[in-house]
């Protein structure tokens, strides 16, 4: 049995459910009857809340690929929606379920979630 290895946003992420004393989720469990794993299992009460957490870090090449959209600065968060959109391609066999995306970002990290007030 090998040992998943997790990314920098998966480690903080588990760092503030320890913080606040959240629980210990369970790591991309297999789940009878579903084909995509979540990255995280939270017991909450008498279910389960479910965590994806991807790192989103700024394109150190933007600036260029905004000039690709002719100065149109249309989809300044493309990378974001990207990810929003993988999400949500996996949540869809979770129907019914209480899923959340968690995005992290540690070169712009505005909200500090990783240090508990």
């Amino acid at each position: 049995m090998s040992i998943a290895r997790r990314n920098v946003s998966e480690l903080v992420f588990e760092d503030y459910l320890r913080a606040y004393e959240l629980g210990t989720p369970d790591y991309e469990p297999v789940v009878r009857g579903k084909d995509k794993r979540i990255d995280y299992r939270l017991p909450f009460k008498n279910d389960f809340l479910w965590f994806e957490v991807k790192e989103f870090s700024e394109d150190p090449n933007y600036q260029d690929k905004m000039a690709e959209f002719n100065g149109l600065m249309s989809q300044p968060y493309a990378g974001i929606r990207h990810k929003i959109d993988k999400a949500a391609e996996k949540f869809k066999e979770y129907d019914g379920e209480c899923c959340s995306l968690v995005i992290y970002n540690g070169t712009c990290n505005l909200n500090f979630i990783s240090q508990p007030k």
